[in-house]
Formats: structure tokens, sequence, C-alpha cells
């Protein structure tokens, strides 16, 4: 019984932690590996997408997150929160760098 009590805790605490490192984006939520990126487009859709890789394109000047109401002809609305635009940054560990705007080693 007390062990079956505790495999219950670390199943809820996996789960906690996953959750604390997880986004809301739009209806989706986004992994510890993955941004919430917003198009330019008229009526963008918010989704997860991956951070950039090396090799990958990136913004030079990738500004920090920002929070998005995006408004829909239905009526509808999406609130991101630390979303980027257009383009995730990259991974952890790496950095965009000129001439080629793309994720490198430092």
């Amino acid at each position: 019984m007390v062990v079956m009590v505790r495999v219950v805790l670390l199943i809820v605490c996996v789960a906690c932690v996953q959750l604390a490192a997880s986004q809301k984006c739009g209806s989706e939520i986004c992994g510890p590996t993955e941004c919430c990126k917003v198009g330019r487009g008229r009526f963008p859709i918010p989704g997860c997408h991956p951070l950039g890789e090396v090799d990958k394109f990136c913004y030079l000047h990738n500004p920090s997150p920002g929070d998005f109401t995006l408004q829909y002809p239905d009526g509808s609305k999406a609130i991101v929160k630390g979303g980027y635009l257009e383009m995730c940054p990259c991974k952890p560990g790496l950095v965009c760098k000129r001439p080629t705007s793309t994720c490198q080693l430092p």
C-alpha cells in the first residue's frame, strides 16, 4: 500500500514539473523544447513550434517574448502569453549569428 502511494505521488510530481515547464499557446500547450509562435498574417493562429536547431534560421534581434490578444472575424479570441513573432529563438546553448542569421554554437 505504501509503495502504491509513493508511485502515485511520483506520477503527480512528474506531471506538475511537466506542466510548469509548458506554456499555453492559444489552444495548445507547448513543451520545454518548443515556443509559442504567432504569425504576422491578418488572422494568425498561434502554435507550438520547435526551438531553433543548428543551421536553422533565426532573428538576430529576436525580442523577448510578448503577450498577444488575437481576434478573429467570428468574434473569438486567442490569448497568447510569452509568444514569439514569426520565429522561435534558438535552443539553449545556441546563439543567432551573423551573417547567416542561423542558430550556431557560441
